[in-house]
């Protein structure tokens, strides 16, 4: 298979910038100078002989892949060492794993040594050999078969290796297991089934079908911890049709196998929404800065919006949401129920603040971002919650306490009062410099103790 494994990296090639394409053949000569072979596998051959079949363009697929996985038949730390002679970056080496990644110029290189897994129980993780596994060897051990190929680099350049025949399952556009208890000894591969399978626009071929169903009906999922759960919920919600996942996972009793809760959330949003949930997060990431919410879990947070507040914490636990985000997630829940209905859409920027401030920061960006307005006061309300976010919140007196002071504010709590009602009237626009707020400074000191509403009087 030479000559389609030389298409097949023409194609990689061509899709890589002129200025990245030394890369592989950098890789290639590491290998030589140190006598191993070694191959590309897994997600960039996928998709590179997609785009020779027709079913994806070229264009976009480096901009898709900065991962570029490596198989080494020996040692693959110390083949990461000597690549790292000839293509600087950044390399972290994994002993206890023996695996390494290369960081240079923007793609990350994943380095493997070839090996055979096996499970000792389901939901565990494998126990790894490496001693003597060839390429060929090293394939039979991956999920589905559109992901056990691979295209070697050296010494053979240009070989295509398929010995499951995944290239034939990409034609006919099934996803297909290796082995008929691949499901039980790794329940993730359920998510990833799904994943792969609207991802490639493919079925899950019958006899996996079959594994699929019995490997759920067995209860696998409860042989998987948290932390793996979250793992591949992350990288479902990643995916460029993340929200369809959700509602076949929901229909195939993925969730509510993980936690009765989630099953049927799917029911109370459509595609459509979550689409338009995409569109707000393109639009809005100034919204995320400052914060430590991903998109990932944006899109986790408004699939599970219509949970019961009952067994929200709950189930969150169980897929492995850290307590940090299920809070704010809490939050944002709480803030949607009982903001919405105090915000009007003619409440100045000073009310705004006050009703918002009490909440996270976090929490109110969540619960914007996850808003979905059908009608003029829901949008009243996310752009009362976006205005807040970008601008309200940011807005402060310039004069400071100690100047409050000197003007004549009595130190103690009636600086902060002061600072409060600077801050009202800079927001609500009765002042915009420094020397408007010493002159409500000053007529606050003349007349005692003065009204909010005497201030905001004074100062127009």
């Amino acid at each position: 298979m030479t000559q389609r494994g030389q298409q097949l990296l023409d194609e990689i090639n061509l899709a890589f910038p002129v200025d990245r394409r030394h890369i592989l053949e950098r890789l290639a000569t590491a290998a030589r100078r140190s006598g191993l072979r070694i191959a590309l596998v897994g997600g960039l051959p996928r998709e590179a002989l997609r785009c020779l079949g027709g079913q994806r363009p070229r264009e976009n697929l480096y901009d898709e892949l900065r991962d570029i996985d490596v198989v080494v038949e020996g040692d693959a730390i110390h083949f990461a060492r000597e690549l790292y002679r000839n293509l600087p970056g950044e390399l972290v080496v994994n002993e206890a794993f023996g695996t390494a990644t290369l960081v240079t110029e923007g793609i990350a290189i994943d380095l493997t040594s070839s090996r055979r897994e096996s499970y000792s129980a389901p939901g565990q993780l494998p126990e790894v050999d490496t001693g003597g596994v060839r390429l060929e060897e090293d394939l039979l051990r991956r999920d589905f078969s559109v992901n056990a190929v691979a295209v070697e680099l050296s010494p053979d350049q240009g070989v295509l290796l398929d010995p499951l025949g995944g290239e034939a399952d990409l034609r006919a556009r099934q996803v297909r297991i290796l082995h008929s208890a691949s499901f039980h000894d790794d329940p993730t591969r359920l998510f990833r089934a799904l994943r792969y399978s609207i991802r490639l626009n493919a079925e899950l071929e019958p006899a996996s079908m079959a594994a699929f169903h019995r490997a759920i009906e067995e209860d696998m999922l409860d042989t998987l911890s948290p932390e793996r759960v979250r793992y591949e919920l992350e990288c479902i919600c990643r995916e460029e049709r993340w929200h369809e996942i959700w509602a076949v996972m929901d229909l195939a009793q993925i969730l509510p196998g993980l936690h009765d809760a989630l099953g049927g959330i799917s029911s109370w949003w459509t595609l459509e929404q979550g689409s338009s949930l995409d569109i707000v997060l393109r639009n809005q990431r100034e919204v995320l800065e400052g914060t430590e919410l991903e998109p990932w879990l944006v899109r986790l947070a408004w699939a599970t919006l219509s949970m019961r507040d009952t067994w929200f914490e709950a189930a969150m636990n169980r897929i492995g949401i850290f307590p940090r985000h299920i809070r704010s997630m809490q939050t944002a829940r709480h803030l949607l129920i009982s903001v919405p209905e105090r915000l009007s859409s003619d409440m100045p920027p000073s009310g705004i603040v006050d009703l918002l401030e009490h909440f996270p920061r976090e929490s109110v960006a969540l619960a914007m971002l996850i808003h979905m307005p059908v009608d003029d006061r829901g949008v009243s309300t996310r752009r009362a919650m976006l205005n807040y976010l970008l601008d309200y919140s940011l807005v402060r007196p310039e004069l400071s306490g100690h100047e409050l002071i000197r003007l004549g504010i009595p130190a103690g709590p009636a600086v902060g009062e002061c600072h409060r009602r600077l801050r009202a009237l800079r927001l609500d626009g009765h002042i915009v410099s420094e020397e408007d707020e010493r002159n409500v400074v000053m007529r606050m000191v003349n007349l005692g103790e003065s009204s909010a509403d005497q201030a905001t009087t004074d100062g127009d």
